[in-house]
């Protein structure tokens, strides 16, 4: 008979179970007995005990054994008997023997991760050692010495660059997984590696960048302006900005927005030789009208004041208040300015972003008229009257996207089916009559929830391009809806805001359990590996997959390095826990349903309407992604892929 997995298993088992009945406390140097098993505790095993101890004091120390005992959380090394602690003794053993020092079972996953990283990341460490020293850094010389070639060179760099952006947060306290210890925490190391990294052309790095002059400001320590505070809640903006610019481009790509100096930067340079702290005040502004019209304003508004002709001054000025563009202000004797914008981490995003597009579309709607009203006024500031500005098409996928879930159009003064707003109505109704226990109304309502959610976390287009950052009544009734649906306010307000105010679902399952998701993300990538697989179990020829489908196994046993135990016993060091794994399903399944039984209870006890004069209704709309869904009972249990613990056998330990 073919011995497979599961009776290899069984009968180790029950060697296990037949040895540990015939033994007490055996050491590696317990003599073996004739039939393949050790000499009994009961048989004479306490005097061969005492040799085994005394053998092993001889050669590690008594004082080491002890020492080792106790971190592991044991009285003394003489109190370790018994063929229970044997795996403890391996370990004191073999740590004492390759380390000089035993660790507890964290502290020798970090030193094996310590160990991986020497391995892993020692051309980064190399290049930042190399571009420290004095010498000329020769990129070629380099890869030469370390014989690796030079695109690949050019990717350790890149990585190394990564590295040193994760420390700089590190270090201004943000929680973050990477130790990254390996990097000095003096930013003097990691800016001389990016300067000659940078001189040398293996990574992009610009000194004036915005995130450079922010980091440079507030999070290097070396600054005068130093406040880690601050430099991660100007961070956190410049995410939340990125995000909203890129979810905007995705579908209307002719439609781009960039960080703009209202008081332009060669003004504050030139007129009041500004510190870099003083460069990072910035706003939204869409990026031909910064660097078409704002621009054409901001160079005559910078000569009009270098050149002292205080009328043209005045004329700018009326020209960008008019049209409500924001220059800065300088005052008449250039002694003194005003930004004209907050500090970037007290803007609010969403409103930046909103106020820009309202500012584009006036401009296409009104621009030639006022030119046309006051050509003396645009010949004093020497603008040409004569300007283009990007078009705002209209939401072409709108209608079909409401029509194929069932939400009617219902216009009123002023909009048409393009508009969001001309939806609003059928999406109150709806709300309303889910509220009033309508099965259909509800159905709809989470579907057209699921469907807005599917573009991504955010509503990527499918209400227009300034809906993305904010629309009116639109969010309405997503909040009547969730109220309904028992959901705490926090919550609301994290749908309502796109996730950027509230609390997210899947933060508080968090909470309740610390491991949420973590064994279901494992399950997620186990499935993707095994529809890599052909039924013979080799891999399914990569052409024949959907792109992005491959899924190697150091992929899968990288999400299962949590449910890793150490294994002093095992060729690898440490074991795959499948119990672990299980447990840590179910806490995710228990806190599930923690919730949604909370949710039930509040469902209950809401008898009244949701009050829509609530101050934050007014924060806008969109929708954040949650864990699964948000209108139904939580799956009792997980994905359940088998031979997880076969996998490991197949491939080195990650």
């Amino acid at each position: 008979m073919k011995l497979g997995p599961k009776e290899i298993k069984e009968i180790n088992q029950y060697l296990i179970t037949g040895r540990n009945k015939q033994r007490e406390f055996v050491t590696d140097d317990t003599p073996a007995m004739a039939d393949g098993g050790r000499i009994p505790f009961d048989n004479g095993g306490d005097a061969v005990r005492l040799k085994a101890l005394q053998a092993d004091y001889d050669k590690f120390g008594k004082k080491e054994l002890n020492k080792a005992a106790k971190t592991l959380g044991f009285k003394d090394y003489a109190s370790m008997s018994g063929q229970k602690n044997n795996n403890f003794r391996r370990k004191i053993k073999n740590e004492l023997t390759q380390f000089g020092e035993v660790m507890t079972e964290a502290g020798s996953r970090q030193r094996s991760r310590v160990g991986r990283i020497k391995t892993e990341q020692g051309i980064q460490i190399k290049l930042l050692e190399e571009t420290n020293k004095k010498n000329f850094f020769d990129p070629k010389k380099f890869a030469k010495d370390n014989n690796i070639s030079l695109p690949e060179l050019k990717k350790q760099a890149a990585l190394l660059q990564k590295n040193i952006y994760n420390k700089r947060m590190k270090m201004a306290g943000k929680d973050m997984r990477f130790q990254l210890d390996w990097i000095p925490n003096d930013p003097s190391a990691s800016d001389n590696a990016l300067n000659k990294l940078w001189k040398s052309k293996l990574i992009k790095y610009d000194k004036n960048k915005i995130d450079e002059l922010f980091y440079q400001s507030f999070g290097n320590s070396k600054s005068p302006t130093y406040n880690p505070k601050k430099f991660l809640a100007i961070k956190e903006n410049l995410n939340e900005y990125r995000q909203l610019r890129d979810a905007i481009n995705a579908k209307y790509p002719n439609i781009n927005f960039e960080l703009d100096h209202p008081l332009s930067k060669s003004s504050l340079n030139k007129l009041f030789n500004a510190t870099t702290d003083q460069l990072t005040r910035v706003n939204v502004l869409e990026a031909d009208l910064n660097n078409g019209f704002k621009d054409s304003l901001s160079l005559q508004y910078e000569k009009a004041i270098q050149g002292n002709n205080l009328n043209k001054k005045k004329a700018v000025e009326k020209i960008a208040k008019d049209l409500k563009l924001n220059i800065g202000k300088v005052s008449d004797n250039a002694t003194n300015f005003k930004y004209g914008v907050k500090e970037f981490q007290k803007l609010n995003i969403k409103d930046e972003i909103g106020k820009s597009l309202e500012n584009l579309s006036s401009l296409n709607k009104n621009f030639q008229t006022y030119a046309k009203n006051n050509p003396d006024l645009f010949k004093t500031a020497n603008i040409n009257p004569n300007q283009t500005f990007t078009k705002l098409d209209n939401v072409k996928g709108l209608i079909p996207f409401m029509k194929d879930l069932g939400i009617k159009c219902q216009l009123s003064k002023g909009i048409n089916c393009m508009n969001p707003q001309a939806y609003e109505k059928s999406l109150n109704q709806l709300s309303k009559a889910a509220q009033a226990g309508d099965e259909a109304a509800a159905a709809k309502m989470t579907n057209f929830t699921k469907a807005v959610r599917g573009a991504g976390g955010v509503i990527k287009g499918v209400l227009g391009p300034a809906a993305i950052a904010f629309e009116a009544g639109i969010a309405v009734p997503f909040g009547l809806f969730e109220y309904a649906q028992g959901k705490p306010t926090d919550e609301i307000i994290n749908t309502l805001t796109y996730g950027l105010a509230g609390t997210a679902r899947e933060d508080k399952l968090k909470k309740v359990s610390s491991d949420y998701g973590v064994a279901d993300k494992a399950d997620e990538k186990f499935a993707g590996y095994l529809s890599t697989l052909n039924r013979l179990g080799e891999y399914r020829d990569p052409y024949n997959l959907r792109p992005g489908k491959r899924v190697t196994e150091e992929e899968v046993l990288k999400t299962l390095q949590p449910f890793y135990r150490v294994s002093p016993q095992s060729e690898q060091g440490e074991f795959f826990d499948e119990d672990s794994l299980n447990r840590s399903r179910a806490r995710s399944r228990a806190a599930e349903q923690k919730l949604y039984d909370e949710d039930m209870e509040r469902k209950k006890q809401r008898t009244q309407m949701f009050d829509l004069s609530n101050p934050f209704m007014a924060a806008g709309g969109g929708i954040a992604k949650e864990a699964g869904d948000p209108s139904g009972r939580p799956p009792e249990s997980g994905p359940q892929p088998q031979g997880l613990l076969s996998l490991k056998n197949r491939v080195r330990n990650y």
